[in-house]
């Protein structure tokens, strides 16, 4: 099965030129980010639901935060450092750089990573009344749950048989809790067999229930083998009619093109 994944993966990348694998390497180490973010914010928000932390604390990280996200999004030397390099104590300074190492979670800090000045916030007293009147709908299956990490996946479809749609195959999650719904975007951009792109970039995503059932051959595609997909990968196939984004990565498809690269990210 690793085999076979990594020859999916290697006829994706030999049609990808440099400024390409590039464009979206950038964007799928934004993604991680903007999604290390999410999990940073709703993190402080549960501590705050719980009274571990005040609302001055929860202003401060998710300031703190929202700095460095768009300092990824705005120069992309700082984005493919924060994607490339190590960050032990996640405070989103690479360890590399890191003056002040092993700060507690959630911790704002500055550029060298020491910890900063917490600012004045609203009355604790008065945001948890505020909470208390609230209602919160979670899903207790992904209590404690760790953001999940970025996943290898590879895209191919057959022009001849547009009734089959696209395959898109990618690692599994397998790092939730049990019965924690997880979520599988692709980032997509179509190349044709010279490796020539063809169209934007655009986003596909999938729940993981709507995964193909297993084991799912995948069908002749591209000349690659039937093989029975089994539990380190997931399939997923967008077909003409699906609604949303999903039959976009097919029904666009021109003649001559067999194949297309994906990248993934959550």
């Amino acid at each position: 099965m690793a085999l076979f994944m990594r020859l999916l993966l290697l006829l994706v990348a030999e049609s990808m030129d440099d400024v390409e694998r590039g464009e979206i390497v950038l964007r799928v180490c934004v993604d991680i980010e903007l999604g290390r973010a999410n999990a940073d914010y709703t993190s402080a928000a549960l501590q705050v639901l719980s009274q571990a932390f005040t609302p001055a604390q929860y202003l401060a990280v998710s300031r703190d935060r929202t700095r460095k996200l768009n300092e990824a999004i705005d120069n992309s030397a700082t984005a493919t450092e924060f994607c490339n390099s190590p960050d032990t104590d996640g405070d989103w300074i690479p360890d590399a750089n890191d003056a002040c190492p092993n700060t507690p979670a959630l911790t704002p800090t500055d550029d060298r990573g020491c910890p900063t000045a917490i600012p004045a916030g609203p009355d604790p007293a008065q945001v948890q009344r505020l909470l208390n009147s609230q209602g919160f709908m979670m899903n207790p299956l992904c209590s404690g749950a760790s953001p999940p990490p970025e996943v290898s996946g590879a895209a191919l479809a057959q022009v001849g048989a547009a009734s089959n749609g696209a395959f898109i195959i990618a690692e599994r999650i397998t790092s939730q809790p049990s019965g924690c719904p997880i979520w599988y975007d692709f980032q997509i951009r179509e190349i044709t067999p010279s490796g020539a792109r063809s169209g934007a970039i655009y986003d596909v995503a999938f729940k993981d229930t709507e995964q193909t059932p297993q084991p799912s051959p995948v069908a002749g595609i591209g000349g690659l083998p039937s093989i029975p997909l089994t539990s380190p990968v997931i399939q997923f196939n967008a077909k003409p009619g699906d609604p949303g984004d999903g039959p976009r990565f097919h029904s666009q498809r021109e003649p001559g093109r067999e194949r297309s690269n994906v990248e993934s990210s959550l």
